[in-house]
């Protein structure tokens, strides 16, 4: 793999992590069940 594709693969990575990461927190969760309320 080129240097390059290590970076996009590391990006990927993070991008996942703080996806799941902010999925886990409250204001997510509360999108989840009143997004009528939240979503602004």
């Amino acid at each position: 793999m080129s240097e390059r594709d290590d970076r996009l693969d590391q990006l990927v990575r993070d991008a996942r992590r703080n996806a799941e990461a902010r999925a886990a927190g409250y204001r997510e969760q509360a999108l989840k069940l009143y997004p009528w309320v939240c979503g602004l």
